[in-house]
């Protein structure tokens, strides 16, 4: 459950980083691409704050290079609709995986490299889209 300052962290990233995050993946991707970030488990402010850069910017940065044609970017638009996004307690449970249309990354994003790298969403996606 989050406490008081989690709940002020969420807040402040829902208002001020988020849009900003999700425009940058619809303008890679597609404007329909459903985002969703399961808050069950995001206890702490750490976890928080850190999906703007452990999850979005490392996303962004591999659909850059993934999506930088229309090949790339049709073939991740016909395949993935949705991405989810949830936190896990330990940076050993860290992983993604792409089940029908959905993508989704469990991260302990609050703590040293509790989340995914760059280029392992983009070399994944690319053997298996």
């Amino acid at each position: 459950m989050m406490n008081m300052e989690a709940k002020r962290a969420k807040q402040n990233f829902e208002d001020k980083t988020l849009p900003e995050k999700l425009k940058k993946l619809r303008e890679l991707t597609s404007p329909e691409l459903a985002v969703e970030i399961d808050w069950t488990d995001f206890t702490s402010k750490e976890d928080i704050s850190m999906i703007g850069n452990g999850f979005f910017d490392r996303l962004n940065a591999d659909l850059q290079k993934l999506c930088k044609d229309k090949i790339g970017k049709d073939a991740f638009n016909e395949r993935i609709k949705k991405v989810v996004v949830k936190c896990v307690a330990t940076k050993a449970e860290k992983r993604f995986t792409l089940e029908g249309d959905t993508l989704t990354a469990w991260g302990a994003w609050g703590k040293s490299e509790g989340y995914i790298g760059y280029d392992e969403y983009r070399k994944y996606l690319e053997k298996n889209l």
